[in-house]
C-alpha cells in the first residue's frame, strides 16, 4: 500500500531522471541559462516513448527555431511599447519551462516564457519539424 504514495521515477539514459506529477513525468533540461523543468506526457506507469524521443531533441529544434522565436517575441514586445505599456528597454526572455505535447494530433514542443513586459502571462513558443508553429499569448505551466 505504501507504493501508492511513493513518486514514480523512470531513468533516461540521455535525459536523466523523470517523476511522475501531477499528469507528467517532470525531469530537468538546461537550454543554455540553467536547468529548467521538462515535462513529458505519458502513463502512470511510464513516459510515452515518442515524447521521449522528442524530447531528445529539443536542443537541436530549440537552436533550429530560434531566430523565429526571437522575432516573434520581438514583436509581442513591441506591441506593448507601441500601446505605451512598457519602457522600450530590452530584458532578454529566457525559457522558464519546456514540454512535449500534441497540438493538432501531432507532437510538438512548447517552451515557456516568463518575459518582463508581460508579467501576467507566461508566452508559449511552439515548435515543430524546426519551426515556430505559434507564440502564444497565455499558457500554463505544465
Amino acid at each position: 500500500m505504501a507504493s501508492w504514495f511513493t513518486a514514480k521515477t523512470h531513468q533516461d539514459p540521455v535525459l536523466g531522471t523523470f517523476e511522475r506529477s501531477g499528469g507528467w513525468w517532470r525531469g530537468s533540461i538546461d537550454l543554455g541559462d540553467g536547468q529548467i523543468v521538462l515535462a513529458v506526457p505519458g502513463t502512470r506507469s511510464r513516459p510515452d516513448p515518442g515524447a521521449i524521443d522528442l524530447a531528445r531533441a529539443i536542443h537541436a529544434e530549440f537552436a533550429a527555431a530560434a531566430d523565429e522565436i526571437d522575432a516573434a517575441l520581438l514583436e509581442h514586445r513591441s506591441i506593448a511599447v507601441d500601446a505605451g505599456m512598457l519602457d522600450p528597454g530590452w530584458s532578454d526572455p529566457v525559457p522558464a519551462w519546456v514540454r512535449v505535447m500534441t497540438l493538432d494530433r501531432e507532437r510538438a514542443i512548447e517552451i515557456g516564457y516568463e518575459v518582463a513586459w508581460d508579467d501576467d502571462h507566461t508566452l508559449g513558443a511552439i515548435v515543430r519539424d524546426h519551426h515556430l508553429i505559434e507564440l502564444n499569448g497565455s499558457v500554463l505551466a505544465p
